[in-house]
């Protein structure tokens, strides 16, 4: 579970529309990793944001999967926002909790598995509500971990 181990969460946020959370989503990334470039950062979270394939409505949250080559380690980016509506290029998705799923080149097996027990995470009943009521980057970590241990043993 060592991908979860760089958490950043940011809870409560009103952004707008789609166009702000890319914003305000990119300049999160320049925070970690100051060296990005921002245009590169905004036009990768525009394509993902648009896909659908990574939306759970029964937990309402989303989960964005970006590759940065220059990253040197796995990070998972968690956005709880005031707002609830995710623009897509198909529909509008009815979101508040966004994951940016953030992994190096060199990191794909890790970011599959990653990815795969997010997905299991946002299916289970009552985690949505969980990360919701979290206040710190070191709550969701907390939860994340604790979440992982319970499918383990399931």
């Amino acid at each position: 579970m060592d991908f979860f181990k760089n958490v950043h969460a940011y809870m409560n946020l009103r952004i707008g529309d789609g166009h702000h959370l890319i914003q305000n989503i990119s300049r999160k990334f320049k925070e970690i990793e100051p060296t990005l470039g921002e245009i590169k950062i905004r036009t990768e979270l525009s394509k993902k944001l648009n896909q659908t394939e990574s939306y759970f409505p029964e937990a309402k949250a989303a989960i964005i999967d970006v590759r940065v080559r220059s990253f040197k380690e796995p990070v998972l980016l968690v956005f709880h926002l005031k707002d609830t509506i995710l623009p897509s290029l198909t529909h509008d998705l009815e979101a508040d909790l966004v994951f940016v799923l953030v992994y190096p080149g060199s990191a794909v097996p890790k970011y599959l598995q990653a990815l795969s027990k997010l997905s299991r995470m946002l299916k289970t009943e009552g985690f949505g509500e969980k990360i919701r009521g979290a206040t710190s980057s070191d709550a969701v970590l907390a939860l994340l971990w604790s979440e992982n241990e319970s499918l383990k043993a399931a």
